[in-house]
Order: structure tokens, then C-alpha cells, then sequence
């Protein structure tokens, strides 16, 4: 069954507490630091840091969240927490340079901020312990505020021109942030650790879907003997894409990047390990899970090839210099077998079975504590919507299944669920619904959902009838909110593959009617461009990449150059989310924060690394190679695929989301939600870009 993991914050010292309010006061004095590219400004109330922005951007956009300041010091136990927000003392030495100095019970704390002449930000915390007594701060016990402005409030027209998503690598001594414009435009705003090491990183503050948080980082477990002292500090620079970030960061000694080809392997597979750094490695020692690796450094890079050979987590950990480093690589069984074993787990534990229920026939969530389903009539709980995509999962193995018992087992489930669909969620005018009874029919979501599993029923038995119950909800669902859903940006909207098979079956008038639906719709989508509407989450990846996957698939249907020019001046956009962390959880995955609160069992806002949703990504880039771009995207998409299937376990059983952070919003993360709930959509976009290179 999936494993649970459980982190206990074992806390030694308990402090005083202190004061939590630290947001930004319009009448503090303020120092400021500058040069001709950087203004940072400090908070004399405070100490910390209220802006940071480069002088020479255009946009003037502050990369600090407006509801919290950058470089607050925090220590956390059970009882109390310690603040540290109130100076003894600031020293402003010069507009290049500044020390605050705090003092709380037996702990110093001095911050240091200064401009260098290579147009850098160094900053440095030194915490002391004056006391008589050691002092013992395990992982998560501290916090050190790092608040990038990474939030969706305001919809397109704010975010795209003063926010940022926030790439975080909280993890051994080479850590480091990568703010990205969520414009997609330059500069960027980057972060590497120079100093000490990290565990993890924290997210807080966050009350909706729209607001990622405050993001503080973790330091390694610390022990303070009397006297003594601890350093950690890290460098701020500019920088533009990806390529210019690592060019700086591995000019700084010692600094070392490690990745992986992929992140995410079959068993047998050849795992290639790479590391580069600006120092030399040469008595660096690598282990693979505790186990000593034989490795050939080059100067200041090496390569290693081992075999995949045992299932699970591989964490790949080098030591150098008094340095670690790590990578984490996942090994999985292949993926049919997965899918094989998620399609009997969904019939034998997640479809209810009760005659003269109005929910009998319907998949639903399955608490992977408890061993029992879980329904609810609220949205996010109940027996439609999301859930569709068991069904649908269940439609699109069909055809790859050549057991002929499992093949009646689905074929008996599928039958169930139909009857269900027809009975409760979609009328006979072709309208889906919310919930059963026919209740509430205007979500953008859910009819193309209900029309994937027409169309799949179709591809799985070739009965025509599917097909016309597809045509029809295509129909109903742009009859609906007045035609405002040429405007929407629905997930999971079968123009490409639809098409294909109306057309195939000679279906003229259906082939029309929804061809000119979907033409329409595209059309709109190209006209909007980056002016995206709010949506249940006001931006996000999963409005920008299926605004993109809809253009994309009617180009690959007309070849009209509007489609595909739409998708190039939007792409930059959708690679934003992404990042280049050397985690098969984090690598190349969309930045999704809202998800667990609404379909998990822990009801916690913070980061989901990964989450499904994650995949729609990858079928944009598996289609903008085929609609010309390079293969490189086609193997993102891959490696996109692949990292999620980390969310499905070798009996069946599956969760909705990983939560990632240490904490979020206090809730205890670093691993997998409970529930079953809607993860299956991963497994279909899966089935839906698979070749024999999976």
C-alpha cells in the first residue's frame, strides 16, 4: 500500500515568544541599499527586507510578497516561537552595506547585507548561542523568511506584470531559488546558498488558492554548544532563462549542480548521473542509497552510470569538501502494470455498488487509511466531476487489455458506470451535470469530461452510438452560460482525437457540428492570448495549458498558422511553471498549491509536487513537437509522465497529491495524501501520448 510518511520536529528549546507581526508599515523608516542595478530596501522597524527590485526593469516590480518581509529569522517550537523582529541595533555603514543585530533571551543574531562589485547581493545570518547550556534545533525548526511574490491574486492582467513563480531547491549545501517572471520576460531574480546547508523548505500564511504563501527555508539540524555559532548565508543575482542562472551560480567556489538524463526509470534501466562545479571534485565520494559508488572525476565535473535495479527511491548523495549534495531518482514497475493493477483496484475497492442508490454504478474516493470509500455531496468529494477520470481510465485500457477475466471485469464495471452517467449526471439533451439528480450544470469541466468518456467508449467497442453521445455533449456544452464557453478554458477538451474519429466513422453532420465548435472556440482562445479570464483558481498552469492544447490540436486538424502562433507567443508562459530541481517529485513539474485543500484528506493549501494535473503540460509539449518544435520537448513530456507516476503504488492503491514543503500552513508535509480521490487523470494522459519509448 502507499507509505505514509510521517516527520516529528523533536524541539529541545523552548524560547520566549515574540512578536508575529511583521508586515510592512507604510511609516517605517526605511534604509535602502542601491547601485544602478539593484534597490533593496530595509525596514528600520523590523530589519528585513521590504523590496527588492532592478533598477533597470522596466516593470519596477518588487519581488517581494506584499504581505511579508524577506530575512525574518524564526525558531519554532510546540509552546513558542521566536521572532526575530525587533533590532538592539542597525548599523548603515554605506548604500552598499548593512548589519542588524537582534538579541532574544541567550541568542544573537546578526544579518548582514551588502552589494558587491559584481552586481550580487550578499547576505549573511550568524546565530549565537550565549547561553551556558547547548542548544539543539532539529530540521524544521527554523525558518528564515524568503518571501518571492508568487501569487495568482488579480488573474492575468496583475500577476503577469509584478509576479513570479518560484523555483525552490531546499536541499544540501548548493541549494538555491529561482524566481521566474510569470510574464515569462527578463531579469530574474536568483538565490544559492554560499553558506551551511538546507532540509527543506516551509510555506505559510496562505488562506486560498490564489496565494502560494510565505516561503521560508529550512537549515539542516543545528546544535549550539555555549559560545558557538552558525553561519548561513547565500547570494542574490540577476539573471535571465535557466542557462544564464546556472552560467552564475557555478561561478561562486564550491557551488555544484547535479541532474539526471530523467529522473524517473523502469527496472533495468541505465541511470546517468551527472555533477559540474566551480570547484575541483576530485576526492568527491558519491552514494547511492548509503552505497559507495565508483565514480571518474574530470576536474570540476564527473559522470556515473549504474543499473536501476531496485524498485523505489534511489537518493544519490555526494561529499565533498565537507559538502552534500543530493539527488533523488525514482525506479517504478512498467507502466501497464501499474495501470493494470490501478484498473482492478478501482473496480474492486472505489466503484459503489448498491442497488437503488442514486450514486450506484459511480467511482469514488478511497481513503487509503481507513481501507473504506469516501463520499460527500460536497463538489470536491462527491461521485462525479474529477472522478470521471476512473472511468475514463477504465474506457482506455480496454483495448490494450488481453486478459480475457479482466477484460469482462472492466466491460461489468464500465457497464455499471454508464448506466450511472445516464441515470444521474447527463440528460438526454446531452447537458452533464454536477451531481446526480441533475444538479447544477454549469461548470466548464465537467462536460468535456463526460465527452472523453464517450469517446473513449467509442475507441474501446467502435460502437457508433458513443460517438453520437459525444457529438451531442460537445453540442450541449457550447449551448450552455449563452456561449460564454468559446471563451473558457476547459481541461481535457477532445478536439484532435474527436475530430479524428467522427471523421474516420463518417459521421458528416456530427463531424461538422462539433468541428465548427471547437474552430470557434480556438479561434477565441488565439484572439485572447495572455489576457486569460479568471477561472476557479484566477492563473494557473491548468488555465494556460489547456488554452494551449486546444490550439494546438486544432492546427494539427486546419494547419492554420494563427493556431500555432498563438501557442509560440504563450509558450514562455507555460515553461515558467516549471523548474529544473533534481527530484523526480519537483523536475520539469508545474508549481500547483491549492490542490490538496480541495481534494485531499489533509485539507492543507501549500505545494503538490506532483499532482496530475502536472501531465496536461506534458501533452502540450508531446504536441508542439508534433507540431514542429524540437524532440526536446517531446522528451520533457516524457520525463513529465513519468515523475507522476509516483502517485500510483504496485497493488493499486494511489494518492491524490504528494505534499511537499516541511510544513504547510503548519501541516506536517514530505508526504502523500491518504486519499484516491482524482490522481487517475495522470494515468489517462499517460494512455493518451504513449509509444514504445515509455
Amino acid at each position: 500500500m502507499m507509505q505514509f510518511k510521517f516527520q516529528t520536529f523533536i524541539i529541545i528549546l523552548i524560547l520566549q515568544i515574540g512578536s508575529i507581526n511583521y508586515s510592512v508599515n507604510a511609516q517605517n523608516k526605511a534604509y535602502e541599499l542601491t547601485n544602478s542595478h539593484w534597490q533593496v530596501e530595509v525596514s528600520g522597524i523590523s530589519g528585513g527586507i521590504t523590496r527588492i527590485s532592478n533598477k533597470l526593469d522596466k516593470t519596477g516590480m518588487n519581488w517581494i510578497h506584499p504581505k511579508h518581509q524577506w530575512g525574518i529569522f524564526i525558531i519554532n517550537s510546540p509552546n513558542d516561537t521566536l521572532i526575530f523582529n525587533k533590532p538592539v541595533s542597525i548599523k548603515y555603514i554605506s548604500k552598499s552595506k548593512i548589519i542588524v543585530n537582534y538579541k532574544l533571551r541567550n541568542l544573537e543574531l546578526k544579518v548582514t547585507r551588502e552589494l558587491k562589485a559584481d552586481n550580487t547581493v550578499d547576505e549573511m545570518y550568524i546565530i549565537t548561542n550565549k547561553g551556558s547550556k547547548s542548544l539543539n534545533f532539529p530540521i524544521g525548526n527554523i525558518d528564515i523568511t524568503v518571501p518571492y511574490h508568487d501569487s495568482y491574486e488579480g488573474g492575468a492582467e496583475v500577476v503577469l506584470k509584478a509576479n513570479c513563480n518560484t523555483h525552490i531547491w531546499a536541499n544540501g549545501s548548493s541549494a538555491y531559488i529561482k524566481g521566474i517572471k510569470m510574464s515569462g520576460e527578463e531579469p530574474n531574480l536568483g538565490l544559492i546558498l554560499t553558506n551551511g546547508s538546507l532540509a527543506g523548505y516551509s510555506l505559510a500564511g496562505a488562506t486560498f488558492s490564489n496565494d502560494r504563501g510565505r516561503i521560508s527555508i529550512n537549515p539542516e539540524t543545528i546544535t549550539l554548544k555555549p559560545g558557538q555559532s552558525y553561519t548561513l548565508s547565500w547570494k542574490l543575482f540577476w539573471h535571465n532563462d535557466w542557462d544564464s542562472f546556472w552560467k552564475q551560480a557555478l561561478k561562486y567556489p564550491n557551488f555544484t549542480k547535479l541532474e539526471a538524463e530523467k529522473y524517473t526509470f523502469l527496472s533495468g534501466d541505465t541511470i546517468v548521473i551527472k555533477g559540474k562545479s566551480a570547484s575541483k571534485l576530485d576526492k568527491a565520494i558519491l552514494r547511492q542509497n548509503g552505497k559507495t559508488l565508483p565514480i571518474k572525476v574530470k576536474g570540476n565535473s564527473f559522470s556515473v552510470k549504474v543499473k536501476a535495479l531496485n524498485l523505489g527511491e534511489q537518493i544519490f548523495e555526494l561529499e565533498y569538501s565537507g559538502r552534500k549534495e543530493r539527488l533523488f531518482a525514482n525506479v517504478i514497475k512498467d507502466p501497464f502494470d501499474l495501470i493494470k493493477a490501478r484498473v482492478n483496484f478501482i473496480i474492486d475497492k472505489q466503484q459503489h455498488n448498491e442497488e437503488g442508490s442514486k450514486i450506484d454504478g459511480a467511482y469514488l474516493i478511497y481513503d487509503n487509511e481507513i481501507h473504506k470509500t469516501f463520499w460527500s455531496e460536497r463538489n470536491d468529494y462527491n461521485e462525479a466531476r474529477e472522478r470521471m477520470g476512473m472511468g475514463v481510465l477504465l474506457a482506455m485500457y480496454l483495448p490494450y487489455c488481453k486478459e480475457d477475466s479482466l477484460r469482462s471485469k472492466i466491460i461489468n464495471s464500465l457497464s455499471k458506470f454508464k448506466t450511472f452517467i445516464a441515470r444521474e449526471i447527463q440528460d438526454t439533451t446531452g447537458v452533464v451535470y454536477n451531481a446526480s439528480h441533475y444538479k447544477n450544470n454549469h461548470r466548464i469541466y465537467n462536460s468535456p469530461w463526460v465527452g472523453h468518456f464517450h469517446l473513449a467508449m467509442f475507441q474501446a467497442t467502435n460502437e457508433v452510438h458513443y460517438l453520437q453521445l459525444f457529438a451531442k455533449t460537445v453540442k450541449a456544452y457550447y449551448s450552455l452560460n449563452k456561449g460564454h464557453n468559446y471563451s473558457a478554458y476547459p481541461i481535457g477538451l477532445q478536439v484532435l482525437n474527436g475530430l479524428k474519429a467522427l471523421e474516420k466513422a463518417g459521421l458528416k453532420k456530427e463531424y461538422k457540428d462539433v468541428y465548427d465548435a471547437f474552430y470557434k472556440h480556438a479561434s477565441r482562445i488565439a484572439e485572447i492570448g495572455k489576457n486569460y479570464p479568471k477561472s476557479e483558481v484566477a492563473y494557473e498552469q491548468s488555465i494556460v495549458a489547456p488554452g494551449l492544447q486546444i490550439c494546438l490540436e486544432m492546427y494539427l486538424v486546419t494547419k492554420e498558422s494563427k493556431f500555432l502562433k498563438a501557442v509560440k507567443e504563450q509558450m514562455s508562459l507555460l515553461e515558467a511553471f516549471n523548474g529544473q530541481q533534481p527530484d523526480y517529485r519537483l523536475n520539469d513539474l508545474a508549481i500547483r498549491h491549492w490542490d490538496d485543500y480541495w481534494f485531499g484528506k489533509y485539507r492543507a493549501y501549500g505545494d503538490t509536487f506532483p499532482h496530475y494535473w502536472q501531465t496536461i503540460t506534458a501533452i502540450v509539449f508531446d504536441e508542439y513537437t508534433e507540431s514542429g518544435a524540437d524532440n526536446s520537448y517531446r522528451e520533457r513530456a516524457k520525463n513529465i509522465m513519468m515523475n507522476n507516476l509516483c502517485l500510483f503504488s504496485a497493488d493499486g492503491s494511489a494518492s491524490c497529491a504528494y505534499l511537499y514543503p516541511l510544513k504547510s500552513m503548519g501541516v506536517t508535509g514530505q508526504r502523500f495524501d491518504p486519499w484516491a480521490n482524482d490522481q487517475d487523470w495522470a494515468l489517462v494522459n499517460l494512455l493518451m501520448v504513449l509509444d514504445s519509448q515509455y
